[in-house]
């Protein structure tokens, strides 16, 4: 069964920059994308600008838990919630 995990971010306004992953989360991503384990990440920015929403959906439980105990990630998670608090972003993380 598939594994979905979305990060929420809203920001206080448009001069703050919303987070995004750098690229070695990307070459991670790119990673499980050319093995089959994720579709890949999907981004959407709301209307008003001020919230958005990065969607990745994994293959699998099991490729999804492999995902988010590798080093690199567990790395550019710290570097988001640091990067999110510092700019006062409110955000969650939903599974699905």
């Amino acid at each position: 069964m598939p594994k979905i995990r979305k990060l929420i971010q809203e920001r206080p306004s448009e001069d703050v920059e919303f987070y995004s992953p750098g690229e070695i989360t990307v070459n991670k991503i790119n990673e499980y994308v050319s093995v089959g384990k994720t579709t890949g990440l999907e981004t959407t920015i709301s209307e008003n600008n001020l919230v958005k929403t990065m969607t990745i959906e994994f293959t699998t439980e099991e490729d999804f838990i492999d995902y988010v105990n590798e080093d690199t990630i567990l790395t550019s998670a710290a570097n988001a919630i640091e990067y999110l608090e510092d700019n006062e972003i409110t955000f969650s993380l939903e599974d699905e």
